[in-house]
């Protein structure tokens, strides 16, 4: 990732280096608010912006559809709030957005918002209602450039968006074609790229993106459930094998037979890791086996406590 001086000075961040952001990873599933000031602190620290290099949301264990969807709402919006840039899996069973066979899973939909690519000024705040559709920008724009928007029309917006800016106005239709403006020259819409452009002005701009029709994206095209096809044969080892209780035995045994351990030491580990982890990670090592680089990082940890007991 390449940061502008510019950029890096509006950021606050005076960077030693403007090629160096702090890239971490973030399984979204609990406590979101805090894990967000965790990463915010650690790239404070790193004196560099926070860049999260893999988010993902996901429930293996109960497939409960609803909780993912406003956690991943929560999600999203956490990083709006914050302008923190991002990274998703996309082709990857499980964790991934689309499955080879090109479908999409996990809220896709969802993921698709509008959202700025270039502001010729400084970012102020965005803020995205789900519910609604509504996309709400502030920007102070200073003439360094043009403003760019990305509007999914045709996904986000099938029957059309209106846009608002200070008392500029522009509506576009469902099929991606501008019926009415205000103030041509300033406003524009490139059908092809998706794109609203704002031309260089020097000045406060409040802008808000409206669908033409009420509610959220439409339900046919959300999928809130997981499909047997997520579960590829190849991957039959993520699935849960294990109760919880079963899996913790497990995990116990494994330690314990590689005989560098007392008893006593292994259970300290499982305890002490297990309190590091939120309860889904938690479920996730037991029952399913898997274990991402930051609950690697959590079990060493745990060794390195026990040890000093």
């Amino acid at each position: 990732m390449g940061l502008s001086p510019d950029l890096s000075v509006s950021m606050g961040h005076p960077l030693p280096d403007q090629n160096r952001v702090f890239g971490t990873k973030w399984f979204a599933m609990q406590n979101q608010e805090l894990r967000m000031q965790e990463m915010l602190d650690w790239a404070e620290e790193a004196n560099t912006p926070l860049f999260i290099c893999e988010t993902w949301v996901w429930d293996l264990i109960n497939r409960r559809p609803r909780m993912i969807r406003n956690i991943q709402r929560e999600t999203l919006n956490l990083l709006d709030k914050h302008t923190v840039g991002w990274i998703s899996l996309g082709y990857l069973p499980l964790v991934g957005l689309i499955r080879e066979d090109r479908k999409m899973i996990h809220l896709m939909d969802e993921w698709i918002r509008p959202y700025p690519q270039v502001v010729g000024g400084t970012l102020q705040s965005l803020n995205y209602e789900f519910d609604k559709r509504q996309f709400n920008l502030s920007m102070q724009l200073d003439e360094s450039g043009d403003t760019e928007i990305f509007i999914p029309a045709g996904h986000t917006y099938p029957e059309g968006f209106q846009v608002e800016a200070n008392k500029l106005t522009m509506m576009v239709d469902q099929n991606g074609q501008v019926v009415s403006q205000t103030g041509a020259g300033i406003l524009s819409w490139n059908k092809d790229a998706q794109k609203l452009i704002i031309s260089p002005v020097n000045r406060q701009v409040d802008l808000i993106i409206e669908a033409m029709d009420p509610g959220p994206v439409p339900q046919s095209h959300t999928r809130l459930d997981y499909s047997d096809d997520d579960f590829p044969p190849q991957d039959d080892v993520v699935r849960p094998v294990f109760t919880l209780a079963e899996g913790e035995n497990s995990l116990r045994e494994r330690i314990l037979s590689s005989g560098d351990w007392t008893e006593d030491q292994v259970n300290c580990v499982i305890e002490n890791w297990k309190s590091r982890l939120e309860p889904i990670e938690w479920e996730i090592v037991a029952r399913a086996g898997l274990m991402q680089v930051d609950m690697r990082i959590r079990y060493t940890i745990a060794i390195f406590d026990c040890l000093e007991q």
